[in-house]
């Protein structure tokens, strides 16, 4: 990884964008500025050894309960074999030797989880010439590196390459890579045509070729009916945690692409549930319109995947979902990050309300705060590139299009910042269970950026304590691991993040965690840790 001044990579991607439009033309989501310093720390911080065979004991503590609500100072956590065995301030079971963190009265709270996001996708755009397989490759890693760098200790692959997920997951059982738990769904199962649309050459001209060599795997199986489906379903689940089915909407989000997507037929589907069951796995649907939705509400889906953005959500839909336990992970940081006004010579009127105004706002100063610790700087050219197109080809995206100049339909997105909103708030207010994810890994959408919907979360409505259940206990559930993580609690693992300050006051406390811990062991510090009389202890 090289390491760039932050106007040396500022001045990286602006040359990027300049040169693909022409300078003073772009807007300011555009020319913003990777200028932020980013979090800090390394998984180098000096820390005093650790004999992780012993106990590992966490004094002073205050507990974030996020099932109450509630903080229990005082506390005290216990951990054998990764595996708690005390958490609270009650009387503590006989100890082993235990190496003692003395946590001076901060706030410690379970693991982060990001209950939708590609780990094996790099977040770029779809440029064939950009990516060297190095870039690849670095930039894959890190997105495991960065969720255990802001506390996402547990992740919900929704989609990527099962070759890649397994090898990635190998090192860090090893201990080779620092990296989240993680529960995957392989392939994309799809339909040839249908949504995923995108193949490996549109990423990259040896895309298939490098994918083979690297024993990847297909990112979609593109099934051709029900012979073929019969035949790729067995190795869609290899090794699954759930199925992911993919092609049900009919509308591409592929800015000029126009036509109807092929999806799978009832008979299909009701294949998909046939085999799911028999294999005691769950099964998510990726849905962003109400064609797709209200058809979906027909089968027994375990989770909608991000959130209808073309219309309102009825009573009698929600109640459907409330009766036959369906939840949803409904993503809504993706319009915030994708609707952006440059696509516009004026934003229209039915775009300009406080809300809106405030959330591009918000993205812009998100997209200026980037440096090269939050992506590879190949990797954020191709998203700056890409944001030129719209401007460059007049908003003509069907020529755009043709040109192979493919990228994001921002519109859908803006129309999720109106229905899409309110069908999030009508979920919640019907008590539907609601779980957090970023989507993380597709253009624009970087890895360790849970907190930006966590904060969003709060700006549509959400209280903090509301917001900890859905990024922890609530996506444990989704995920169907509610009795391994999620919370605090006696037979579940160790996996913590220790805070300066009270989540529950103020939601932006879990940006930036102190001491990030894995089965009791840390596994990333923001700070240095030094041994004193009572133990060690962050300085």
């Amino acid at each position: 990884m090289s390491n760039l001044t932050r106007k040396e990579f500022l001045g990286s991607a602006a040359k990027t964008a300049v040169s693909a439009l022409g300078a003073g033309t772009l807007s300011p989501f555009l020319t913003a500025g990777l200028t932020g310093c980013s979090s800090g720390g390394s998984l180098l911080r000096k820390t005093p050894e650790i004999n992780y065979n012993n106990d590992i004991k966490l004094i002073n503590c205050r507990l974030v309960n996020v099932k109450t609500g509630k903080v229990t100072g005082n506390s005290t956590i216990l951990i054998r074999n990764g595996i708690i065995v005390h958490a609270g301030a009650g009387k503590i079971p006989e100890e082993n030797s235990p190496e003692i963190f003395d946590m001076k009265n901060m706030y410690v709270m379970p693991g982060l989880i990001n209950g939708h996001c590609h780990m094996t996708i790099p977040p770029g755009q779809f440029l064939k010439s950009v990516f060297t397989s190095m870039d690849l490759l670095e930039q894959i890693k890190r997105n495991f590196t960065l969720n255990i760098e802001h506390g996402i200790t547990s992740v919900r692959d929704m989609g990527g390459y099962p070759g890649l997920i397994q090898d990635y997951l190998g090192k860090i059982e090893k201990g080779s890579l620092a990296g989240p738990r993680v529960i995957a769904s392989n392939s994309f199962l799809s339909v040839k045509g249908g949504y995923i649309e995108i193949d490996e050459s549109d990423l990259h001209p040896l895309g298939p070729f490098f994918m083979t060599v690297m024993g990847a795997g297909d990112l979609s199986t593109k099934t051709t009916g029900m012979d073929d489906l019969k035949e790729k379903i067995r190795e869609n689940i290899k090794d699954a945690g759930l199925i992911k089915v993919s092609s049900m909407d009919r509308r591409s989000l592929i800015a000029g692409k126009t036509g109807e997507l092929p999806a799978f037929t009832d008979e299909e589907l009701k294949y998909v549930f046939d085999y799911a069951e028999k294999n005691n796995l769950p099964v998510a649907i990726h849905d962003m319109t109400s064609d797709a939705f209200r058809r979906a509400l027909n089968f027994p889906f375990n989770s909608f995947e991000h959130v209808v953005y073309d219309d309102y959500i009825s009573d009698s839909e929600l109640n459907t979902m409330k009766k036959k336990n369906m939840s949803i992970v409904p993503t809504a940081i993706l319009c915030n990050l994708y609707a952006t006004e440059g696509v516009f010579e004026t934003l229209p009127a039915m775009y300009k309300n406080d809300f809106i105004i405030n959330e591009i706002k918000i993205r812009n100063e998100y997209w200026e705060s980037i440096t090269e610790k939050d992506v590879v700087l190949s990797v954020h050219e191709t998203n700056v590139t890409a944001g030129t197109w719209y401007k460059k080809y007049n908003f003509q995206y069907e020529k755009m299009y043709k040109d192979g100049r493919m990228t994001l339909d921002p519109m859908p997105f803006f129309n999720g910042l109106i229905y899409g909103v309110k069908n999030i708030q009508r979920m919640r207010a019907a008590g539907i269970l609601i779980g957090c994810g970023t989507d993380s890994g597709v253009p624009w959408n970087y890895h360790g950026t849970l907190w930006r919907e966590m904060e969003m979360y709060s700006r549509i409505g959400f209280t903090n304590a509301e917001i900890l259940r859905c990024a922890t206990v609530n996506n444990a559930r989704i995920m169907g691991v509610e009795n391994e993580i999620g919370s605090l609690e006696r037979g579940k693992f160790g996996d913590m993040i220790v805070l300066k300050n009270n989540p529950l006051e103020n939601i932006s406390a879990c940006r930036n965690p102190l001491v990030v811990f894995r089965s009791g062991k840390i596994m990333w510090q923001n700070c240095d840790m030094e041994k004193s009389d009572s133990g060690i202890s962050p300085v």
